[in-house]
């Protein structure tokens, strides 16, 4: 997922995210708003490709920018992504819902 410290690193010079991503195994699920002007949706698809994960998702919303990728009115989309990605081993246990932002 990529967020304000995702788009400085992928933007700036701070990290090689592709040669960094390419280490990383564990499951991986990119959110990508295609309207996101700070951070290219390119940018995603380039890590998406790079990552060495074996199970990995690529989920672009439209009409989604980089700073209303994670408002509530998408958290049902993006968990169910999750629970498809990865399955819960426990199937009575159910996540917790937290706010998109502190008020």
């Amino acid at each position: 997922m990529m967020g304000h410290l995702g788009a400085a690193v992928v933007g700036g010079s701070r990290f090689n995210s592709i040669e960094a991503i390419g280490q990383i195994k564990c499951p991986t699920i990119f959110f990508h708003g295609i309207c996101d002007e700070i951070c290219p949706v390119s940018h995603s698809h380039e890590l998406f490709e790079a990552s060495g994960a074996e199970t990995k998702v690529l989920k672009c919303f439209p009409d989604v920018d980089h700073e209303t990728i994670f408002l509530d009115r998408y958290l049902d989309a993006q968990l169910d992504i999750l629970r498809q990605a990865l399955p819960l081993k426990n199937s009575s246990a159910r996540p917790i819902y937290l706010p998109a932002a502190c008020t």
